[in-house]
C-alpha cells in the first residue's frame, strides 16, 4: 500500500484532538443520562471570577427559606450556605456545608438575566430523586437581598427563600 494511502487512512480515523486547554462541548440532555465523560464533581472549589465577570451574585450567600408562599419568609426559617458563580450569564453553584443538618451533593445551575429595568435569577438543585426549582427577580432600584423568591420541588411543596451575601 502506497506510503500517503496509509497515512490518509490513519488521519481520518484518529478523532480531532482538542485545542490544549479547550473545554469539551457539553450536550445539552438530562444529566442522568449524560456521558459520563462530560460529568464534572460538584463538590470543590471554583476558579476565581475574573474581573470582566464581577457581577455581585459571584461568592458565597447564606440562602434562606420556609415552606409557605407569601411575600415574606415567615413561620420555621432554615439557612445554608450556598456559592455562586456566573459566567455570561449561566449560573453556577453549590452547597457549602450542610442543609437541614444534610451533607446535600447537588448539581445546581441556572441562569441570570440582566436588564436594565432589573433582573431574573432561576436555578434548580437537582439531586438523585429530588429536584427543586427557584425563581426570584428585583428591579434595578433594589438590591437582591432585599426580595424574596419562590421554590418548587418535586415533591410537591413550595415556599419563600431570600439571600443575604457574605461580605
Amino acid at each position: 500500500m502506497n506510503l500517503a494511502v496509509l497515512n490518509l487512512l490513519v488521519a481520518l480515523t484518529i478523532a480531532p484532538v482538542a485545542e490544549f486547554g479547550a473545554i469539551p462541548h457539553i450536550p445539552d440532555s438530562n444529566p442522568d443520562f449524560a456521558d459520563s465523560r462530560f460529568v464534572e464533581p460538584v463538590r470543590g472549589s471554583f476558579r476565581p471570577a475574573a474581573p470582566e465577570e464581577g457581577f455581585s451574585l459571584n461568592g458565597m450567600w447564606q440562602l434562606s427559606w420556609d415552606d409557605t408562599v407569601g411575600r415574606e419568609l415567615t413561620g420555621e426559617v432554615k439557612n445554608c450556605n450556598i456559592r455562586f458563580r456566573v459566567i455570561d450569564g449561566k449560573v453556577e453553584g453549590q452547597f457549602d456545608g450542610r442543609v437541614a443538618g444534610t451533607l446535600r451533593d447537588a448539581i445546581i445551575d441556572g441562569q441570570l438575566v440582566e436588564h436594565a429595568d432589573g433582573n431574573l435569577l432561576t436555578f434548580q438543585q437537582r439531586e438523585q430523586g429530588y429536584v427543586c426549582s427557584y425563581q426570584i427577580g428585583w428591579p434595578a432600584s433594589s438590591s437582591l437581598t432585599e426580595v424574596v423568591g419562590v421554590w418548587h420541588d418535586s415533591k410537591g411543596r413550595s415556599g419563600n427563600f431570600s439571600f443575604l451575601a457574605y461580605q
